[in-house]
């Protein structure tokens, strides 16, 4: 029987589902180092973005439907909108420290603007990083500081500092992605992964300029597969509607190109399918609470 996805949005969400402290509002360290704590093995719908750093064979993460092993040294890395089941039950003297934070922590930053760079958090990625022992123990380090430092002065942690600090770790991932091989074999592909792809497509290849907004049946098209049976199936993965899940998945992208660009709110909504800014201005707020000009206020 298939169990409830939870959603978790914030990182107060987080870490009242895994049992930790909230060092920051924004960001926090989960330190499975401390082994009078079990890491909860229910399948979660992440807002928030995540780096794990892994030792062992202990730790294996489920995409969909298939489950990862990693083993050694591995960075595994989690984006918004992620759908995902964290073991760690296998090997309870697995090392495992994860460095968890909200889009919103990069507002106006230099990192929230070259976020999209780092494809690791994308589904296409659902293997394992493999660092050096040298960049493994650099991240290490990192995530310790950020650990040590957000312990002593919580939400008081100077933000620009974490960015830089967070950029560091994750240069060292995109270096890892960049030299990876990785190759996929057709049957290590799984629907959630290519409906990622496909949405990605849509936007990469120019389909919004011709077509508009992505649609259910659109991105079934692109899959070869009935609009119903492709709803079913993500619902069935992500506990979320398929028309919601889409929204969500755009909204994300629409706040990169805020802070990344000086467009006009109307061009911002023309380049992501909305035929009237004004309906775009209405889902943004919808989903975050803020309208895109609010929202890029806080730069």
């Amino acid at each position: 029987m298939k169990s409830d996805v939870i959603r978790l949005e914030t990182i107060e969400d987080y870490c009242n589902w895994c049992g930790f402290d909230a060092l920051h509002p924004l960001v926090t360290v989960v330190d499975m180092r401390d082994f009078s704590k079990q890491y909860p093995s229910d399948k979660v719908n992440l807002d928030l973005y995540a780096v794990w750093l892994t030792k062992g064979s202990g730790f294996s993460v489920g995409y969909g439907l298939k489950q990862y092993k990693y083993s050694d040294c591995s960075l595994i890395c989690f984006g918004p909108g992620q759908v995902v089941q964290v073991n760690t039950q296998d090997r309870r003297s697995d090392v495992s420290v994860g460095l968890i934070f909200h889009h919103d922590l990069l507002l106006g930053t230099h990192l929230g603007k070259k976020l999209g760079r780092y494809a690791f958090f994308s589904y296409s990625s659902s293997e394992a990083l493999h660092p050096s022992p040298g960049e493994m123990v650099q991240c290490e380090a990192l995530v310790d500081k950020i650990h040590d430092v957000l312990k002593q002065n919580g939400s008081k942690t100077d933000r620009g500092w974490l960015c830089d600090l967070i950029e560091c770790l994750l240069e060292i991932c995109l270096k890892c992605y960049d030299r990876q091989v990785v190759v996929h074999e057709a049957g290590n592909s799984d629907l959630l992964s290519d409906f990622e792809r496909a949405l990605t497509q849509w936007y990469e290849s120019g389909f919004v300029a011709r077509k508009g907004f992505p649609s259910v049946a659109s991105i079934a098209d692109i899959l070869n597969l009935s609009p119903g049976y492709l709803g079913e199936q993500i619902k069935h993965e992500t506990g979320v509607n398929i028309r919601d899940y889409i929204k969500s998945r755009i909204i994300l992208l629409s706040k990169q190109a805020l802070l990344a660009t000086d467009l006009p709110i109307a061009s911002i909504a023309n380049m992501f399918g909305f035929t009237y800014p004004q309906h775009f201005t209405r889902l943004f707020k919808n989903l975050t609470g803020m309208t895109p000009a609010e929202y890029r206020r806080h730069k």
